[in-house]
């Protein structure tokens, strides 16, 4: 990965920052690294194709956010009952009183290489689930682990 200010050992991707206005007045929220690799944890690996809405599906990078050519996938960046799901791409989750609730995937994506490798996150921004939006990537620098810059990989 190469950030804004490259070179540097001591630069660390922290968080996505997901931008997406709605009626709650907040106008992002942030999503730690170490979230998203622990929902990838526990994700099964891409099965090409897959019939339906079902996840992890082929992620058409229709944007042209994420700069390769090898194909990439897209998961719900949350955990998401992947055995349960129906064509639709909706799980179901059972608690353990065993209310069934039905789990859909919201609207943030981790996109991902055949290999699980997370490339990014995007989401669908408020009130239009067609586009894609990249989220911004946060790091860290400094030995303090401090937050002092924020950049985008490129």
């Amino acid at each position: 990965m190469c950030w804004s200010f490259c070179g540097k050992a001591d630069v660390e991707e922290e968080a996505y920052r997901i931008y997406r206005h709605d009626d709650s007045g907040s106008g992002y929220h942030d999503r730690r690294r170490s979230s998203v690799e622990r929902h990838m944890n526990n994700a099964p690996a891409p099965i090409p194709p897959r019939k339906g809405k079902r996840y992890p599906k082929v992620h058409h990078n229709r944007e042209e956010q994420y700069q390769t050519e090898s194909t990439l996938y897209e998961y719900p960046t949350l955990d998401f009952p992947y055995s349960t799901q129906n064509y639709k791409g909706e799980g179901r989750s059972t608690s353990p009183g065993g209310t069934v609730t039905i789990v859909g995937p919201k609207y943030t994506r981790t996109i991902t290489d055949r290999d699980k490798n997370i490339q990014g996150v995007s989401y669908h921004p408020y009130r239009d689930r067609r586009k894609f939006v990249r989220a911004e990537e946060i790091y860290t620098s400094g030995p303090s682990g401090s937050r002092s810059r924020q950049g985008r990989r490129h």
